[in-house]
């Protein structure tokens, strides 16, 4: 008997990026052992997605779709958790490409019991790689390079697995975080989750997805935006998740530390920030923003939206698995 699994896609206003995915997904080679089910939640498109959806180029698998009308990824992801019913689950964003035998390799693993989950490797196709990238800004564009290929210490919902199992110890995605709300980082609250859950997460570094972004995400406002968004994320993580407080973040010890005061340490970052953007200019690099930049960016929003959470209580418990405030994971 096949084992069931499916694959999903959450989307939103990306109706000609989504028929491309759609496309690559029916080209899979697909395992005599195993049983797909594509799985398709709308987060409340505009565009022309729900044509898509009605007559989607799918043609080797059952296709299952959804509206999730309020807005946030994390929610249309939680939706489809309620959908999909393989026994593993496969994802992938709406802007990817993935190779004839993914479905092999990102299954295997937890097949044969090395994982519970997994995470895959993405590549920036050769179009829209620029000579100015650096690490850092492939990884802002969801490349998977600075992950370890053993054991990561977090795994990106643009291509991964895991075990249905997974979900009586962590049951769905944080829907205060990710694109629709604060920005990013639903998929590394999850996995980070599932390891202290005690779940063996790994890393598949074959079959490689490439990701498709838009062009526009390659320019200086891009960038900032997805700084401001990593600072937002992580500080609702460090602050609710990992109970840290704003002397962790300034290392103020003592009240005799003027310059570690959180007000002093935001306007620093904001000269830093300054200097480091016209150092940048004066290179007449090609890159949109520099490391430092980008850096001293993420962190003083960070630092920001610190102050705006700790005027809730904590979401957590200290590493906690599900939500004891606020809107729940499932």
């Amino acid at each position: 008997m096949p084992i069931p699994v499916s694959i999903i896609i959450c989307t939103r206003n990306r109706d000609e990026h989504l028929h491309d995915t759609l496309r690559s997904i029916d080209r899979l080679s697909v395992p005599d052992s195993l049983a797909p089910t594509l799985v398709v939640v709308d987060n409340g498109s505009t565009d022309t997605t729900q044509e898509v959806l009605h007559d989607p180029p799918v043609t080797g698998m059952p296709v299952r779709s959804t509206v999730e009308p309020q807005t946030g990824a994390s929610r249309a992801r939680n939706t489809a958790l309620q959908m999909a019913n393989g026994q593993i689950l496969l994802w992938l964003d709406d802007d990817v490409r993935a190779p004839r035998d993914w479905l092999y390799c990102m299954t295997r693993p937890i097949l044969e019991d090395k994982a519970d989950a997994v995470g895959g490797k993405v590549v920036i196709p050769p179009r829209l790689r620029r000579s100015w990238m650096e690490p850092f800004h492939r990884a802002s564009l969801a490349a998977t390079e600075n992950l370890s290929s053993g054991e990561p210490r977090s795994i990106i919902s643009a291509n991964m697995a895991f075990s249905q199992s997974v979900l009586d110890t962590v049951p769905g995605f944080d829907p205060e975080l990710g694109p629709g709300e604060l920005g990013t980082m639903e998929d590394v609250l999850f996995s980070w989750q599932l390891q202290t859950g005690g779940h063996e997460t790994k890393m598949v570094t074959e079959a490689a997805v490439e990701h498709h972004f838009e062009r526009r995400r390659l320019t200086r406002k891009a960038f900032v935006q997805s700084a401001i968004d990593r600072g937002r994320s992580l500080a609702y993580i460090r602050y609710h998740w990992l109970h840290e407080t704003v002397a962790d973040r300034t290392h103020r010890h003592s009240a005799h530390q003027v310059w570690r005061h959180p007000y002093f340490v935001l306007a620093k970052r904001s000269f830093d920030r300054a200097v480091q953007w016209c150092s940048h200019r004066l290179r007449c690099s090609q890159a949109p923003i520099s490391k430092k930049e980008f850096w001293t960016i993420m962190n003083s929003r960070s630092l920001r939206q610190h102050f705006r959470e700790k005027m809730r209580p904590r979401n957590y418990s200290k590493k906690g698995l599900d939500k004891v405030h606020g809107e729940p994971l499932t």
